[in-house]
C-alpha cells in the first residue's frame, strides 16, 4: 500500500490515493489498531472529499462509519455516514449506498 502511496507522490497521479487509504484503514482496522484505522480512513475521506470523488467518499465513510459502530460511537458514525450518502440512490451496480442506508437506519 505505501508503495502505491509513494509513486502517487513522485508521478503526480493521486486519483486513487484515497481508495488506497481507505484500504489501508481496514487493513488497520482488522489487525485491532483502531486509532491508527481512524486516522487512515479519515484521511480517505478528506482526500475523496478534495477530489470531489463521491464513490470513494461513500465507501471511506462507510468504513469509517463501521469501525465508529464497533467503538460504540453511533453518533460519529451517523455524523460521518449522513452526509455521505446525500444525493445516492440504491443501485445494484453501487451495493455500499444500500449497505450504508441500512447502517444510518440502524444507528
Amino acid at each position: 500500500m505505501r508503495d502505491a502511496l509513494d509513486l502517487s507522490a513522485k508521478t503526480g497521479f493521486a486519483w486513487l490515493d484515497a481508495e488506497a487509504r481507505r484500504v489501508a484503514g481496514d487493513i488497520l482496522a482488522r489487525r485491532g489498531d483502531v486509532e491508527a484505522a481512524v486516522a487512515e480512513l479519515t484521511v480517505s475521506l478528506d482526500l475523496a472529499k478534495s477530489q470531489g470523488a463521491r464513490a470513494f467518499e461513500l465507501r471511506a465513510a462507510l468504513a469509517l462509519a463501521k469501525l465508529y459502530q464497533s467503538t460504540g460511537r453511533a453518533a460519529d458514525a451517523r455524523a460521518v455516514l449522513a452526509p455521505a450518502l446525500e444525493g445516492f440512490s440504491p443501485t445494484p451496480e453501487f451495493p455500499e449506498i444500500e449497505e450504508g442506508l441500512a447502517l444510518l437506519a440502524a444507528l
